[in-house]
C-alpha cells in the first residue's frame, strides 16, 4: 500500500462495506451496475431514512440530522431534530416526507 490512490481503495472498500459511506468514485461505479440493489417503481413506494449524530450547538443543546431519500426518484429531504427516537422520525415523516411525495399529500 505504498501508493495513496492504494490506501484510498483500502478505505473506501471498508467504508462502504462497514459504515455505508459512498465515495464519488463508488457512487459511480455503482451507477454504472445494472441491477439495482433497492427496488422501487414510483415516487413514495420506499424511502430510506438514515441519522447522524451532529454535535451540541449552544443554546440548544444536543441535535441529529435524519435524511430521507425515496428509492425511485433519488429525491432527498434532510431536517435537524433535538433528538434521535421514533417520535421524531415519525414527525419528520409526517410533516417533511409525506406532503412532498406525488400523490400522497393529505392522504
Amino acid at each position: 500500500m505504498g501508493r495513496k490512490e492504494q490506501r484510498l481503495l483500502v478505505l473506501e472498500r471498508y467504508s462502504a462495506e462497514k459504515v455505508g459511506l459512498l465515495t464519488e468514485r463508488t457512487r459511480r461505479d455503482l451507477k454504472r451496475r445494472k441491477d439495482r440493489h433497492v427496488q422501487a417503481s414510483e415516487p413514495g413506494q420506499l424511502v430510506c431514512l438514515d441519522t447522524f449524530y451532529i454535535g451540541k450547538l449552544k443554546g440548544v443543546g444536543k441535535v441529529w440530522q435524519i435524511t430521507a431519500c425515496d428509492a425511485a426518484s433519488s429525491y432527498g429531504w434532510a431536517r435537524i431534530i433535538p433528538a434521535c427516537d421514533s417520535r421524531e422520525a415519525a414527525r419528520f415523516l409526517r410533516e417533511v416526507v409525506r406532503p412532498s411525495v406525488p400523490g400522497r399529500a393529505g392522504s
